[in-house]
C-alpha cells in the first residue's frame, strides 16, 4: 500500500516484499569520513540486468564491479575494502581486500579498477555496497562511503537468511 492505493497484490509475497524494499533506494550516497584526498566519481555493476531502480543478479553469477575514483592528492595505491550490506544496512560481507598483486590503474590524477567475486551466493533480496578506502602503509582512513550502490539477488527460491550455499547432496559421504 502506498497512501491508500495497492501497488501489488497476488500470492507472490517474495515479489512484494522486493518491490517494498526498492522503494527504500533512492536515497543519496553517505559519506562518512573524507580526509580530502579522493573522490568517487563512477561506480557500477557489470554484466547484470538492470531496471531503473536497481541492478538484478541472478544467484550463482559473478558479481563485477568497475570503480573510479578521482584523486585530489598524490597518494600511494590505498587498500579497498569493499563491503556488501543487507536491507537493513548489517554488514554481510567482505570482498577481499587489493593487494601488491592487484591490477589497478592509477596516474596523477585518477584509480580505476574492476572487481570480480565468483559464482556469487548471497541469498535472494537487495543488498547494497559500501567502501572504506584506507592508506597502504599504516591503515589510516582516508574515505568511507556508505550504500554507494544498491542491487539485487534473484533466485526461485525464498531464503532468510543472508547466504545460501552452493552443495551437492549424495548417498556415499566421502566420495
Amino acid at each position: 500500500m502506498e497512501q491508500g492505493f495497492s501497488k501489488i497484490q497476488g500470492k507472490n509475497i517474495a515479489g512484494a516484499i522486493d518491490k517494498y524494499y526498492e522503494r527504500f533506494l533512492q536515497n543519496d550516497s553517505n559519506i562518512v569520513f573524507d580526509d580530502g584526498s579522493i573522490e568517487l566519481l563512477k561506480v557500477e555493476m557489470i554484466d547484470v540486468k538492470t531496471c531503473s531502480v536497481i541492478s538484478k543478479l541472478n544467484w550463482n553469477e559473478d558479481l563485477k564491479f568497475y570503480f573510479k575514483f578521482k584523486l585530489k592528492n598524490s597518494i600511494k595505491t590505498p587498500l579497498f575494502n569493499i563491503i556488501i550490506m543487507d536491507k537493513e544496512q548489517r554488514p554481510v560481507a567482505l570482498i577481499e581486500r587489493n593487494n601488491i598483486h592487484s591490477k589497478i590503474g592509477i596516474t596523477k590524477k585518477e584509480i580505476e579498477f574492476f572487481v570480480t567475486h565468483k559464482n556469487v551466493q548471497l541469498s535472494k533480496g537487495t543488498y547494497s555496497i559500501s567502501i572504506a578506502i584506507m592508506k597502504s602503509s599504516g591503515l589510516n582512513p582516508i574515505l568511507r562511503i556508505n550504500d554507494i550502490l544498491p542491487f539485487q539477488i534473484i533466485h526461485e527460491f525464498e531464503n532468510w537468511q543472508p547466504f545460501l550455499l552452493k552443495s551437492t547432496y549424495d548417498i556415499n559421504s566421502y566420495d
